[in-house]
């Protein structure tokens, strides 16, 4: 019986991924989980504590792996099938599970399992190997342990479409720390150096870097075609593959590579999880590339100069950067046709152009971050020379100048984003003012449309009137008829009087909200009241009139400047009773200068 942890992992989506194809393509690249991207933690891809009790300690872990077995009667069994767990106790059942490596080990070999390699000579050459396919793995193990011939300089295995028993194969071989594993199928970035040996020369970098390359839109083909053009997601989905009006679509593919710097044996490992499935470049591809770059005179000249297999990380770094360059280009031919849409008339206002440039602003937020990667990657490599060439100046002067060639072009891409961005935002804005221009002339020619219909109105107005008067069901204008002229005068004058009453009271309180409202009701009496008190007064001669104004204005003057002089006299009063009590308090309080003074004129006297 199942168990609930067991149908858990059987449901989840690397389980999904790994055991059933789905009938379409990939829509959504699962997100990053970068607190998994190097070793540092001690709980690697595990919440809870786990128990490890009875495993050794890590003491060498060339020394962890050791072929069981040997005893009579019972079947020697390969050093490789306990990877990872006998080469790193940290990573056990439960932790193997949640990384999703657990899926791998219980894979199979399918049709796509194959190992691509190639062997780089000292002489510069490139040399292919055959490539083992999913029949051939179970002889994968004995390859790998062969000795290599003298001359061989780089050792290069490209890995599609892995299963449980290669993967455990290189793990064990190599000493491949399961977190590059973890890395390459969850699509973590990740860039770490690892010391083998502190005796020894070599040691191990890990580097698994997401990049954008562009497709054709033909080959991408998924669920959404079925859907409707007018419906569009509320949520701009970052992860998912980018549809652009060039007939190019940009996906996010991923290098995941593993580079043993070991003088011994140096070895190249890529990983190419479910290429065709999520339409990132495959074994094949990646192996066919790299045999390009050999074949060219740049390159084999790099090759003849120096030995150092740190050079094939910059050979994969310049597949990440040509994918860049091309899904730059493909960018910048969609958001020029996207403007010419903008500056058209009739698409301007269409949704479809203003969703696509929402579209390709989100996405380019998402690729300053991924350029930044690119350029840390290198840096990293830049930082981390090989040890066993620390003191070949020539291999680190070359080393050197390429990675500045790639820093120079990782900027320069980093330079086309933002002069994207800039581009996309120009014609969003563009896009905008023109729909905003375009309001503005239909407000304009609706309020013309107004005007003339009003014009058209007024125009008809009096024939309306007269023919609605002419209409009127009374004697005097038809014959069968019992209704007269008063009594329509007596009907209509009233109701006439009440709304213009009610339409002025109405007026007048908008104007003077404070006076209340039973109150503006009466305006007719305070209008009437105020016309009969301008009737009852004498009419005003207006050379009289400017004698009032003059006198008034000397009315005024006078009365400030009486002010000021009563202020003054009260003022003066004021001081003086002052000076009185002060001198009345020295007379009743004399100061003690004085007593003394009088005190010897008596003496004297």
């Amino acid at each position: 019986m199942t168990s609930d942890h067991e149908l858990q992992r059987i449901n989840s989506p690397e389980a999904l991924l790994y055991t059933k194809r789905p009938a379409v393509r990939a829509e959504h690249i699962p997100v990053a989980l970068h607190r998994f991207a190097a070793p540092s933690g001690p709980w690697p891809w595990s919440s809870r504590p786990t128990s490890t009790a009875g495993v050794s300690s890590l003491l060498s872990r060339k020394g962890n792996i050791k072929a069981n077995g040997g005893l009579p009667g019972v079947p020697e069994i390969p050093p490789w099938v306990g990877y990872p767990g006998s080469a790193f106790p940290n990573w056990t059942v439960d932790v193997t599970d949640r990384s999703g490596i657990q899926v791998l080990l219980e894979r199979k070999p399918s049709s796509e399992t194959a190992v691509h390699n190639l062997d780089v000579l000292h002489s510069g050459q490139f040399v292919k190997r055959p490539v083992l396919r999913n029949s051939e793995v179970d002889r994968l193990w004995d390859d790998l342990g062969q000795a290599r011939e003298d001359g061989i300089t780089l050792r290069c295995f490209f890995i599609g479409d892995v299963c449980g028993s290669v993967l455990q194969m290189f793990g064990a071989r190599y000493s491949v720390e399961p977190f590059f594993f973890s890395s390459a199928i969850n699509g973590i970035p990740a860039r770490y150096k690892e010391d083998v040996d502190e005796g020894a020369a070599g040691d191990h970098l890990t580097i698994t870097l997401p990049f954008v390359r562009a497709v054709d839109s033909t080959m991408y083909q998924t669920s959404s075609d079925a859907k409707d053009d007018t419906e569009y997601e509320l949520v701009i989905d970052l992860q998912s593959p980018l549809e652009l009006s060039s007939d190019k679509t940009l996906l996010l593919d991923q290098l995941a590579v593993h580079l043993v710097r070991d003088p011994e044996l140096p070895t190249l490992i890529t990983l190419h999880p479910k290429s065709d499935f999520w339409l990132t470049t495959s074994a094949e591809d990646m192996c066919t590339r790299v045999l390009m770059a050999g074949k060219g005179v740049y390159w084999g000249r790099i090759w003849r100069d120096t030995n150092d297999p740190t050079f094939m990380l910059l050979v994969l770094m310049w597949h990440a950067l040509y994918a860049w360059d091309e899904s730059m280009d493909a960018l910048f031919d969609s958001i020029l046709t996207s403007e010419k849409r903008a500056m058209n008339r009739e698409e301007v206002g269409e949704i479809e152009v203003t969703h696509e440039l929402h579209n390709v602003r989100s996405a380019l937020l998402l690729y300053n971050g991924l350029l930044k990667n690119f350029y840390n990657s290198i840096e990293f490599i830049l930082k981390h020379p090989n040890p066993a060439f620390a003191e070949d100046s020539k291999s680190q002067e070359l080393m050197s100048r390429e990675c500045e060639h790639l820093l120079l072009e990782v900027s320069r891409l980093q330079d086309t984003k933002d002069m994207c961005q800039q581009r996309v935002e120009n014609a969003l804005d563009l896009i905008f003012r023109t729909l905003t221009v375009r309001d503005t002339k239909t407000s304009q020619s609706q309020g013309w449309v107004t005007q003339q219909i009003t014009y058209l109105t007024t125009i008809f107005l009096p024939p309306t009137f007269i023919a609605t008067v002419f209409g009127m069901n009374i004697s005097i204008l038809s014959s069968d008829t019992t209704g007269t002229l008063k009594e329509y005068l007596a009907i209509s004058l009233p109701l006439i009087v009440v709304t213009f009453w009610l339409m002025l009271a109405l007026n007048r309180h908008l104007r003077e909200p404070d006076t209340p409202f039973y109150h503006q009701l009466a305006w007719p009496f305070r209008d009437l009241h105020t016309a009969v008190v301008g009737w009852t007064k004498k009419p005003v001669s207006p050379l009289r009139r400017r004698a009032r104004g003059i006198v008034t204005k000397l009315g005024k003057k006078n009365r400030r400047v009486d002010e000021t002089e009563r202020t003054k006299l009260r003022g003066w009063a004021l001081i003086q009773d002052q000076l009185a009590d002060i001198v009345a308090a020295e007379a009743a309080n004399p100061p003690l200068t004085s007593v003394v003074i009088s005190s010897q004129a008596k003496q004297t006297s």
